[in-house]
């Protein structure tokens, strides 16, 4: 095979192919490797290596694999150009794109063919990463208690997973607002209510059901997502390794406090039928925390004995 001209500096290298120079960064996935190929005059390797399918090859495990077209298969079936993209995005800058594989192999689990195509026009929206799980994020608008605005009967704290009937839920795209948990990017959920709290929201491809058509794609109905953090800065919109940015996960634990907070100051103001109503375990920590009762989840006699102690404890208080 003829030798093929090239240059190579510190940061890239530049390879002319069919009397066309190529210049490849030093941070693309097949940098390295053509970097050698050149260098011992391995012109087959080098002409190889020159192919985007080879250096996303690198990157793909079974059930994955590249075909001679270059597209990505998975179990044999091509992956969607849309999801390609990315992912063909993420190897040329030697980012391992094992966070999009995971997602496609999530969202086939996904027994709707509406929801697996409609989720790509919603992710093109800014601010939806997907998470190395292959999950992704999306925003939520809730009242200042967390509460939902439409029924303030589901809570949205950090920490709280909310699901329901996947056919309960409309999986209409003609119908705008419809039964189902509603998540969306933020240009929605900030408009949604002026002033709401916006949560950040993880969800599983999965556990799409629907994506309506109007607001341009902007949200989507759900049957399950977990609520991890209070908004503190915009998401990017490729991958995110640990699913929250710091200022985000300093928000989540602030949120977790007031949270806390709130509950020990209702229990504070119940009386004793009141507190024979609440769940021993919150009792517990209630009285452990707040009470200072040593050893109250110990204590002998369940939970009669247990809010005895706490109406005498504060009492005494």
């Amino acid at each position: 095979m003829r030798s093929i001209p090239y240059t190579i500096t510190s940061e890239n290298l530049t390879v002319v192919v069919n009397g066309c120079p190529v210049l490849v960064a030093k941070r693309a996935a097949n940098f390295a490797m053509l970097r050698t190929a050149l260098l011992t005059e391995d012109w087959e390797a080098a002409a190889n290596l020159m192919k985007p399918a080879d250096a996303v090859a690198r990157w793909l495990r079974a059930p994955f694999a590249t075909d001679l077209d270059g597209r990505v298969l998975c179990h044999g079936a091509p992956v969607p150009e849309a999801l390609v993209s990315r992912i063909h995005a993420m190897a040329a800058a030697n980012e391992a794109p094992e966070p999009l594989l995971a997602f496609w192999e999530r969202l086939r689990k996904n027994p709707s063919y509406r929801s697996t195509t409609q989720l790509f026009d919603f992710l093109t929206h800014i601010g939806i990463p997907i998470t190395t799980d292959g999950c992704f994020l999306a925003y939520k608008s809730v009242r200042s208690d967390f509460q939902d605005h439409h029924s303030s009967s589901v809570d949205n704290s950090p920490g709280t997973i909310n699901e329901m009937p996947r056919n309960e839920i409309s999986d209409d795209a003609d119908e705008a607002c419809h039964v189902g948990f509603h998540v969306g990017a933020l240009e929605y959920a900030r408009t949604f209510v002026s002033g709401g709290t916006i949560v950040i929201c993880k969800v599983d491809p999965e556990h799409v059901v629907c994506v309506p058509k109007d607001s341009s794609f902007q949200k989507m109905r759900v049957c399950r997502y977990e609520v991890i953090g209070v908004r503190g800065g915009d998401l990017p919109s490729t991958t995110i390794s640990d699913g929250l940015p710091p200022a985000a996960k300093a928000r989540k634990s602030g949120a977790r406090k007031r949270k806390a907070g709130a509950t020990r100051s209702k229990l504070a103001r119940m009386n004793t039928a009141q507190l024979m109503a609440q769940p021993i375990a919150a009792l517990r920590r209630y009285a452990g925390r707040s009470l200072k009762i040593v050893r109250a989840s110990k204590l002998a006699g369940g939970k009669l004995a247990l809010v005895k102690r706490i109406l005498s404890a504060r009492a005494r208080g």
